[in-house]
């Protein structure tokens, strides 16, 4: 075996794939959250929320951290560790300990693993495979994270039926990437500083139409969405449909839904063209109105199932529009920024989900977990209404299946 073989043999790309599913762990909390408002009676129902939504606040500058650390000036391996460690000890702490606000700091020890290593699973598919494993290796990674989604979500409800604290014992499951990291990650090359390219491209003269559909999608849209996961679990435990189990089992068909999404986007967006987001937003609108009104499992399922598919069925689709927006001129480099601000909005939208709950609450002195879900999908449909009106007057012009092949 030559030595570049043994830089990206089996345990090698194993350990790498095994730092996709580290992302998943945030969603370990989700299907349980209607027991945590139990067990915390003189909690808001919103705070309580953010023992999830606090996860992606964190996130955003401990990516930064963590981007601007790895391979320059601390190793990736040393870096990948520290943030395994932080998922697993601030997982494993509420076992221990359950009150509230140390809950809550276990919590934000999460989030700073988790964004700490947000950037490493592609930066280290790019930085140690070449040619066809890296592309295979892209995909695998999505497939490890999907999967272990669905996994944790599940588990998490069923564990949740014998015992509230067995859930926490889930982030065990990092040891697993932490052995397989001491023992077989390599140390990627140093970058030198003429390979270091600075951007001189400042997040304002992105096109305006990055902006626009960057913040529709990753913050608006998703505030309108994400309600949903945040209150299964109080949908279906407080009006007596089921317990925690389902609820994770709901929860987790909104990632099999965007898992299939990656197998018939290409075929849809030659089908749909440029109306592949506002007809996707119309579906996705639609299936949260299920969500809103049913009272059956299976619908439950099966309309969550369809809202991740619609979700991550745009995902793609506001790439390419951003791929057209900047044109030919510093391309690398800006949608390197455009990618970045994307993800910074998306972070923020999950946390501001929490005071979105809130919010509806206050206002209409109407606390039913399902009133997010109502409003949502009514916003979903004019949304997607909105958004099919400026492309047929010709106001916004998005990416089109033969533009995106050149």
């Amino acid at each position: 075996m030559s030595n570049e073989e043994k830089k990206t043999g089996f345990w090698v790309s194993l350990s790498v794939l095994s730092l996709f599913m580290l992302s998943q762990t945030s969603f370990i909390v989700n299907p349980v959250l209607s027991n945590l408002a139990a067990l915390y009676p003189d909690v808001p129902y919103y705070v309580i929320t953010m023992v999830s939504t606090v996860i992606s606040l964190i996130s955003i500058p401990m990516a930064y951290i963590g981007g601007a650390l790895a391979g320059q000036k601390v190793k990736f391996k040393t870096l990948t560790i520290i943030a395994i460690a932080c998922v697993l000890i601030g997982g494993l702490a509420p076992y221990f300990y359950d009150g509230f606000y140390f809950l809550f700091a276990t919590r934000i020890v999460v989030g700073a693993g988790l964004g700490l290593s947000q950037p490493f699973g592609n930066a280290l598919v790019i930085a140690l495979f070449k040619g066809k494993k890296q592309e295979d290796m892209s995909g695998y990674g999505m497939i490890f994270q999907n999967i272990s989604g669905v996994i944790f979500n599940i588990a998490s409800g069923y564990l949740a039926v014998f015992n509230l604290k067995y859930v926490w014992l889930l982030h065990l499951v990092q040891v697993i990437p932490l052995i397989l990291v001491v023992l077989f990650l390599p140390e990627p090359e140093k970058q030198t500083a003429e390979k270091v390219q600075k951007t001189s491209i400042k997040v304002w003269q992105l096109p305006l139409g990055v902006h626009i559909e960057g913040f529709m999608y990753s913050f608006f849209l998703l505030v309108l969405m994400y309600p949903y996961l945040l209150n299964t679990s109080s949908v279906i435990t407080g009006e007596g449909i089921g317990t925690t189990a389902l609820a994770g089992t709901i929860n987790s068909a909104y990632t099999v839904g965007g898992l299939i999404s990656g197998f018939t986007f290409a075929f849809l967006f030659r089908k749909l063209k440029k109306f592949t987001i506002p007809a996707a937003l119309l579906c996705e609108g639609l299936a949260l109105a299920v969500m809103a009104y049913t009272k059956t499992p299976i619908a439950f399922i099966i309309a969550s199932a369809v809202i991740g598919f619609m979700k991550f069925t745009q995902w793609p689709n506001i790439f390419l529009d951003f791929n057209k927006y900047l044109g030919e001129t510093n391309k690398l480099e800006a949608a390197g920024l455009a990618s970045g601000m994307f993800f910074v909005w998306l972070n923020v939208g999950a946390f501001f989900c929490s005071f979105w709950i809130g919010l509806l609450a206050k206002i209409t002195g109407n606390n039913n977990p399902r009133l997010p879900m109502r409003v949502g999908c009514v916003g979903l449909v004019i949304c997607a209404v909105i958004w099919g009106l400026l492309i047929l007057l010709n106001k916004i012009h998005p990416a089109m299946p033969e533009e995106s092949q050149k």
